[in-house]
């Protein structure tokens, strides 16, 4: 699977999509400088790679796209891991083919957008909140991890909805766990947690209407026609053929 998922994924990241959309270009400004996540903190889990690795390679296009790249494949292990822990190692084996085969993960893995990071970011949250709750040794680094992953997807849009329903579950089911936890490794893990969310509070002081963005809530709600509209573009873009 893994094999087959870094060839799929990786050939032809400069050919497959000729030139740049769009969103592409939206990407490539915000990555001309280093993207300070004390100034525009939505999807820096995104843009800070992005810039490094456009750096590395010297061309922030094909960085950007290489960071896309790798951040499908980590979804496929999660979607991997998540569906054996659910299931069996066949029906995981299963999922995860059809995942890296579909097309639309073709799609978002060679384009230079956050959408990779919009499908790793629940995949993240979901596999670290599954390690802990299955956890019978190691549950205090699975409790840490669950803490860094929740910290960093609460930088990706509508993912704050999830971390409260993940937090919710872990006080429901979870409950004895946590009190077999150490006070100070309680304490830790939640300085871990507001470490890696201090650029996030500094950014939304300043700027505090990425609150919208981090929620899902538009600036503008669109009319029903240009829902309509967005949903047959969608649906054609999928099937027949893209404007893009």
């Amino acid at each position: 699977i893994a094999t087959l998922a870094v060839i799929t994924l990786s050939l032809q990241l400069n050919s497959v999509i000729d030139g740049q959309n769009k969103y592409e270009t939206a990407t490539l400004t915000q990555i001309s400088t280093f993207p300070d996540p004390t100034y525009r903190a939505v999807n820096a889990p995104y843009m800070i790679p992005a810039y490094l690795m456009g750096q590395a390679v010297d061309d922030p296009l094909l960085g950007a796209r290489i960071v896309s790249v790798i951040y499908i494949l980590l979804s496929t292990a999660f979607i991997f891991y998540i569906i054996k822990s659910w299931f069996n190692i066949r029906m995981a084996t299963i999922g995860s083919l059809l995942f890296i085969t579909s097309s639309w993960v073709l799609a978002i893995s060679h384009q230079a957008t956050p959408l990779s990071l919009l499908v790793l970011a629940p995949l993240l949250s979901m596999s670290a909140l599954v390690w802990y709750l299955r956890a019978t040794k190691y549950k205090t680094v699975a409790f840490f991890v669950l803490a860094l992953a929740l910290g960093i997807v609460a930088y990706v849009p509508y993912m704050l909805w999830i971390i409260a329903v993940s937090i919710l579950i872990i006080f429901i089911f979870s409950r004895g766990k946590l009190h077999d936890l150490k006070t100070s490794q309680l304490i830790s893990a939640s300085i871990l947690y507001f470490l890696v969310l201090f650029p996030l509070m500094l950014s939304l002081t300043k700027f505090p209407g990425q609150i919208k963005e981090l929620l899902g809530i538009p600036f503008v709600f669109p009319s029903i026609a240009e829902y309509l509209q967005r949903s047959v573009d969608t649906i054609t873009s999928l099937f027949i053929y893209s404007k893009e």
